[in-house]
């Protein structure tokens, strides 16, 4: 089994053109998997309850923490995204050391700005996806 460092993963984001978000110090993908429904009846034999697929999948939400610099235009994109009058979406791409990538859309963006003692000012952002996730 392969081992694939860290070290030289990019994550890009944009609402037209992918760039390359800079000084990214982590990134996390979580796919939260089908959407579930309770499918206990009142007839049921057992103490168990049971579940069925609805036949959809929760995308889930991307977050990332970076090194917070308001004059980079990849870090003040979203930002902008937040407080723009027209929202639109945020694409992004992961792309791994290994060529790898993942790329999915996000509908909406949080995020929070932390000024440590011994420590660069880092903001922190989650985005909810939309749609298909898309493994490369």
């Amino acid at each position: 089994m392969a081992f694939v460092s860290t070290k030289g993963t990019l994550l890009k984001a944009g609402t037209t053109t992918l760039v390359t978000v800079g000084q990214v110090s982590e990134v996390s993908l979580n796919i939260e998997g089908p959407i579930t429904f309770d499918a206990t009846t009142l007839n049921a034999t057992d103490n168990f309850k049971e579940y069925k697929r609805s036949g959809h999948v929760e995308p889930g939400s991307c977050s990332f923490s970076m090194f917070w610099d308001s004059s980079d235009a990849s870090h003040t994109q979203f930002t902008d995204a937040l407080t723009a009058s027209t929202l639109s979406d945020i694409d992004f791409q992961i792309t791994f050391p290994d060529a790898s990538t993942i790329d999915f859309t996000s509908v909406a963006v949080s995020w929070e700005v932390t000024a440590a003692n011994e420590d660069g000012i880092k903001a922190s952002c989650e985005a909810k996806l939309s749609g298909a996730v898309t493994f490369g």
